[in-house]
């Protein structure tokens, strides 16, 4: 990441302040990331805080997606009928991992 050495100031209420500093938190950045991605993105998309078990229940979900892909990769010649359904799956799988784990 490059150095931030430009400085935009703006005014707003002791109220919008504070409603800005909550949605910052709640998306897990400092107040200057949060307005800088919000100004050149229009969104800022939190990260669900999750617990311990769920993040042993994802991490569990990614083994098994890895799981299902060497199966996968293992059943194309002997039963490639079946190929269309673990795709699917994996697709489904990965869409949720992606969803708690964002690259």
């Amino acid at each position: 990441m490059s150095n931030k050495d430009e400085e935009i100031k703006f005014r707003c209420t002791s109220f919008e302040k504070s409603i800005i500093k909550q949605k910052a938190f709640q998306t897990g950045k400092t107040v200057s990331e949060y307005c800088r991605i919000q100004s050149i993105r229009g969104k800022v998309v939190s990260k669900p805080k999750l617990t311990e078990e769920e993040k042993l229940f994802f991490r569990l979900l990614q083994t098994h997606n890895s799981n299902f892909t060497k199966i996968g990769n293992y059943i194309k010649n002997k039963a490639p009928e079946l190929i269309p359904e673990i795709i699917l799956h994996l697709e489904n799988m990965k869409k949720l991992y992606t969803k708690f784990f964002p690259e």
